[in-house]
């Protein structure tokens, strides 16, 4: 709201009677008080009740801005005020509603922050930034018919302030107080153990020395808890609603000053000790292949003659492992090294944890918008009292922990954009605590988020996500496919380049809560071999480990993860794919068939189906009953006719049990969205190597790839294809590759995470 000039008119608070007319009325308010600005005659400190010790001031000269809202068109560049029917931010509401026939008085400050009685502001433990300026904002509801000058000066003479709990609590339904500051913001963050591994397991592989794919099994609900602190720009706005409750709000803010410049200072504090203990006994079993307490014995034993006959053959066992030699004259040594692995493994899950959820939560947090709710919550007036300092502070852990908790008094409306506390499990890229999980059916989209810097600068995020549901063979199969582009901080310029992105890209294909048969056993490993999870000799022995969870209910997924250094580095080769390639993968990608020697296993199906889906690729338009020739003639030469009579048949069959199935009835479009991929894979490698500036590339990139991911097995083809060409550029071992079962039991449920090795 500006004045007729574009500019809001300053004057002193002695002149505000003579600027308006006596018998004006807020109801009718000119746009003289659209905004009016006063200037401060002296020093105004503000005690804070939310932080003992610290002193909001208010210096001499500056500015209080004085705001009226009268009509449904005014707008409150806060948002905490939106007329009827306005959405705010990201579809979500203001705390106010500005209804036709009521008017509103919006003072605000600009105050700094400091302390009183000779303290520190470290002593005082403050989480704000001392260097930036600090906004406070009193929303009051007034009678239309209020003469103006008489209600502004009252409101201006009389402030409130979101950080006097007094002030809080004198409010009225429909009145509000915000406050607008940059600090340190805290959430607390749970996550599963087996989220961890499976972003994680396969870089344990060098603490132990393994070769083979790594396992751990532990209970499925086993999880460990990390405090995030985070610097950011965030506006705390409490609100009074009719049924006399508070409902108070923390959102992102518009960067006002330098502080968000650089990344998110963004740190992870480990929460109980005991969870990291419990995870650490069953990373210790799963990787060394013996009962935690058997290896705790061996350590704590002196010598070989206190062992008992199973301590010794386990030790035995530890020793040739671990290329230790005898253990007549290695049992020594084997103590110390059990005792180094126990520490080491200790401290790199640790690490993962951290990692996770830090990365995590950065990766969804950059996704939100500025004005998206970081949480709202409605509270009592006993709870108001409890929580009212922390969330002047930003803390977010204290009252979502009460929540948790089931503290009576509150009651959570969103948190993190979310609108439950729920666990989801996360894949990928994500933690699972804000909207980018990726769920649902036949979801197809990119966000994009831009922040801006007090000089201009930007930081842009980026997500294209494909979460769908098809028929594979003869059940229904989920897969989620996301395209990572975001910046860890501002751009140096004005306009970011490709080279300030993180890229990522990311696979899974899951099957939910079903009962595990035999048959979707073998096709789970199947796609665990084809991804590189396991070989085929690994994928016997875990499919004899499974055998006790066939006939009971699990969740199964494989997935593939390349982060930005392996992503980059295969980006050339995805570039110059040629047809021939993703042929391959396409062959590999044919289902498994049980009895069959040519659709037993990846490598075979590669063999025998890889110049059919090069015919494919080259001739698009080809009729089926041209491919159910070509299909015959090829088949006839191997040692199983009795594919080619199944190609005959297609149509008889689920269109995902044949090559001319899934070539001309599941697909149809196989060779347009190979070569669509591959022109956004050129674009973003041409792009990256020059540096060039973003705009809109990232968009043009995702709509080119986005059609290869539509389908079941195109999904399992590009994991293939990706994979293939890590493993040509040599990277195929930092690239995330697991398989993770977890099975419901009557004891519980169970989760068993399988890696392959990574570098």
């Amino acid at each position: 709201m500006n004045s007729a000039s574009g500019e809001p008119t300053l004057v002193r608070l002695d002149d505000l009677p003579e600027l308006l007319l006596p018998d004006e009325t807020l109801g009718s308010a000119s746009r003289n008080l659209k905004p009016l600005r006063c200037r401060a005659e002296s020093r105004f400190p503000i005690p804070s009740g939310a932080c003992p010790g610290v002193v909001f001031t208010v210096q001499a000269g500056s500015e209080v801005s004085v705001f009226v809202f009268n009509a449904a068109t005014d707008r409150d560049p806060d948002l905490v005020l939106v007329a009827t029917g306005a959405g705010g931010p990201e579809g979500g509401a203001g705390q106010l509603e500005l209804a036709p026939g009521s008017c509103w008085l919006k003072v605000q400050h600009r105050a700094s922050v400091g302390v009183e009685g000779g303290k520190s502001l470290v002593e005082t433990r403050l989480r704000l930034n001392a260097a930036a300026p600090v906004t406070l904002s009193a929303y009051r509801l007034h009678d239309p018919g209020e003469n103006a000058a008489r209600a502004v000066t009252a409101d201006v003479l009389h402030p409130r302030f979101a950080q006097r709990l007094e002030d809080v609590q004198a409010l009225r339904p429909n009145e509000a107080l915000a406050l607008q500051t940059s600090g340190t913001l805290r959430a607390k963050v749970d996550v599963t153990w087996s989220d961890v591994l499976a972003s994680g397991l396969g870089a344990l592989a060098g603490i132990v020395g393994a070769a083979a794919p790594l396992t751990v099994e532990l209970p499925a609900t086993a999880s460990v808890s990390g405090t995030v602190t985070l610097a950011e720009e965030f506006n705390v706005v409490f609100s009074r609603l009719q049924d006399g409750r508070t409902r108070a709000t923390v959102k992102k803010a518009a960067a006002r000053t330098f502080a968000g410049a650089g990344d998110l200072g963004l740190s992870v504090t480990l929460a109980e000790p005991q969870q990291l203990e419990l995870a650490v006994r069953d990373a210790v079993a799963g990787l060394l292949g013996e009962d935690y307490a058997t290896v705790r014995a061996l350590v704590e034993k002196a010598s070989l003659s206190e062992l008992s006959e199973v301590e010794r053959w386990a030790a035995e066992g530890l020793a040739t492992r671990l290329g230790l030699g005898d253990l007549l004259s290695a049992f020594t040594t084997l103590r110390e090294k059990l005792r180094q692995l126990e520490g080491a493994l200790a401290e790199a899950l640790a690490d993962l944890a951290t990692e996770k959820i830090a990365a995590g939560f950065a990766y969804e947090y950059r996704r939100l918008g500025r004005g998206s709710t970081l949480l709202e919550v409605v509270l009592d007036a006993g709870a108001v009292v409890a929580h009212h300092a922390s969330l002047c502070n930003g803390d977010l852990e204290a009252v979502v922990a009460a929540v948790l908790e089931g503290s009576p008094g509150l009651a959570l409306e969103g948190y993190l954009h979310r609108k439950t506390l729920e666990k989801a499990q996360s894949w990928g890229f994500t933690l699972a605590v804000g909207p980018w999980a990726a769920r649902g059916r036949q979801r197809r989209a990119l966000s994009r988020v831009v922040e801006e810097d007090i000089t201009g600068g930007r930081r842009v995020s980026c997500l294209g996500l494909g979460a769908y549901e098809g028929r594979w063979l003869t059940s229904v199969a989920e897969w989620t496919v996301d395209l990572r582009a975001d910046m860890l901080r501002f751009a140096s310029g004005h306009t970011p380049s490709l080279s300030e992105f993180a890229l990522g890209f990311h696979l899974a294909w899951h099957w939910r809560q079903e009962v595990l048969s035999e048959d979707r056993l073998d096709e789970v490993l199947d796609a665990a071999v084809l991804w590189g999870v396991l070989d085929v000799e690994h994928a016997a022995d875990v499919r004899r480990r499974l055998a006790p969870s066939v006939g009971r209910l699990a969740d199964l997924t494989v997935q593939l993860r390349f982060d930005d250094a392996p992503f980059r580095a295969i980006l050339p080769a995805l570039a110059a794919g040629r047809d021939a390639d993703f042929a391959a993968a396409l062959g590999a990608a044919m289902p498994r068939r049980s009895g069959s020697h040519g659709r037993g296993d990846p490598c075979r199906r590669r063999e025998l189906y890889t110049p059919l889906w090069a015919h494919v690729l080259e001739h698009p338009d080809a009729p089926a009953r041209a491919l159910v020739a070509l299909a015959r003639q090829h088949l006839a030469k191997g040692d199983e006719p009795q594919l080619g009579f199944l190609e005959e048949n297609y149509l008889k069959l689920a269109p995902t049990c044949t090559f001319v199935g899934l070539a001309r009835v599941a697909n149809q479009n196989t060779a347009a969205a190979w070569r669509g991929f591959r022109s956004g894979a050129r674009l973003l490698h041409e792009a990256v190597v020059a540096a060039a500036e973003e705009d809109g590339i990232l968009e043009k990139t995702f709509s080119l790839m986005v059609n290869l991911w539509a389908q079941t097995h195109h999904v399992r083809a590009l994991g293939a294809f990706l994979l293939e060409a890590a493993s040509t550029v040599g990277v195929a071992a930092s690239v995330a590759r697991t398989l993770s079962v977890t099975a419901r039991e009557a004891a519980g449920e169970t989760a068993l995470v399988i890696a392959a090795p990574a570098a």
